[in-house]
């Protein structure tokens, strides 16, 4: 019965390629085993993550490495497994071959700010106005909102850039001596 169920699952591995009998599985393959696992194997160290919290891959998928394939084409470098949707199941619509920056971005624990329009973490705003995370974070946590925490940062890395010291000017001082000359 054993050698019977190993050629039936060489038959079954050799058909896609990705997976040959005794050698290193295709970087999908991976990607698709591990999911399978974290969603279905309660021994899985991240199983309470994902199954335990009713995460699961579509009965497509699960049975098929071939249809996973399919729908999700061969894995970029650099890229792995991401579900659009981190509160849904492993399935086409919410799943794609994503950078460790935008799985980063994409997590359950992030706290999102609504940025012109889009939610965009403290990462992603920091990133668009060319300011470091730390300063953005810190001032943030602070009490600015990060609109104020953005503008404060922009000034004062332009003074810097412009050799103007980080100390404010006295906006009277500089009205009281622009009067002054007139």
């Amino acid at each position: 019965m054993e050698v019977a169920l190993a050629i039936d699952k060489y038959k079954t591995n050799f058909k896609h390629g990705h997976k040959p009998w005794n050698a290193p599985a295709s970087p999908e393959h991976r990607s698709w085993s591990a999911a399978k696992t974290r969603c279905f194997n309660p021994k899985n160290k991240n199983y309470s993550l994902y199954g335990g919290r009713g995460i699961t891959m579509c009965d497509r998928w699960r049975i098929n490495f071939t249809d996973f394939l399919a729908d999700m084409g061969p894995r970029p470098k650099g890229t792995t497994l991401e579900r659009i949707n981190s509160d849904g199941d492993y399935e086409p619509g919410n799943c794609r071959w994503a950078t460790m920056r935008s799985q980063n971005n994409n997590r359950r624990n992030n706290v999102k700010y609504d940025w012109y329009g889009e939610l965009k973490t403290i990462a992603e705003i920091a990133r668009d106005y060319d300011i470091t995370y730390d300063a953005l974070y810190g001032t943030v946590r602070c009490g600015h909102s990060v609109g104020a925490a953005v503008c404060r940062l922009k000034e004062t890395k332009w003074r810097k850039a412009n050799g103007l010291g980080l100390k404010r000017p006295n906006w009277r001082d500089l009205e009281r001596d622009a009067l002054a000359t007139i």
